[in-house]
């Protein structure tokens, strides 16, 4: 199905995929959970560990569930327009068509189970993250980064007047 009826991408929207896909699994026997949801009011992941729900008006009439690994090249390949067909999310990264290189993007079939009742159930209260998270965590991936199989993931511990960052890899 080829694309058409091109449409702008929402602000933030590139963010919200790429920030929800840090929260997609591996386990290629739980298929949705390799995958990001596209929402008409919100993209999330989740992969039984952790979840991300990031509010943005994506435009779209249906839900739409993309594998990530389809998905996570798009900051780079610098998407300005998108549209949706029967079984492909397409993106292109100029609104010149004969300019423009176009990323599809298959669209998975699964349901998406409804996260809904996880976030009314959150309470506590709102903390303020430390000055020097972004630091330490930049550091700390150094040794994260060289995983094999993208996990490349960072534990951060909070407690009062405290912060830990840890990053294991295969050099410390």
């Amino acid at each position: 199905d080829a694309p058409a009826d091109w449409e702008s991408i929402p602000p933030d929207l590139v963010d919200a995929i790429l920030t929800a896909g840090q929260c997609t699994g591996t386990d290629m026997q739980v298929p949705v959970s390799l995958c990001v949801h596209l929402h008409p009011k919100w993209v999330e992941a989740c992969d039984d560990v952790q979840f991300c729900r990031w509010g943005v008006e994506t435009k779209l009439k249906e839900s739409v569930l993309v594998r990530w690994v389809a998905l996570k090249h798009l900051e780079d390949f610098g998407a300005g327009e998108w549209t949706l067909t029967n079984n492909w999310l397409h993106f292109r990264n100029s609104n010149i068509p004969e300019d423009a290189v176009v990323l599809s993007c298959r669209r998975s079939m699964d349901e998406y189970a409804d996260m809904s009742k996880l976030i009314e159930d959150i309470s506590g209260k709102l903390t303020v993250l430390p000055d020097g998270l972004a630091d330490a965590a930049a550091r700390c991936k150094v040794f994260s980064s060289e995983n094999v199989g993208g996990t490349d993931k960072l534990l951060v511990e909070l407690t009062k007047g405290k912060m830990r960052v840890t990053g294991e890899g295969i050099r410390g």
